[in-house]
């Protein structure tokens, strides 16, 4: 999933891997930027990761209730 907003693109990479009798799910995130936004990615990086952090979370509960 790739979206870009006041300069910076973010991509998030679901990755699904079989485990045991189930399936492991990992999520990756990558921030770019052009020019003295790369200076802001530390900071982005930490909101994102404040305000996404329960995607995993989340994914289980909807996948898990149908």
């Amino acid at each position: 999933m790739r979206a870009a907003n006041h300069g910076f693109t973010v991509t998030h990479t679901y990755r699904f891997a079989p485990e045991g009798q189930g399936t492991r799910v990992s999520l990756d995130g990558d921030i770019t930027a052009g020019g003295a936004k790369k200076l802001m990615i530390p900071m982005v990086a930490k909101m994102l990761r404040e305000q996404d952090g329960d995607h995993l979370r989340r994914l289980k509960s909807v996948i898990e209730a149908s």
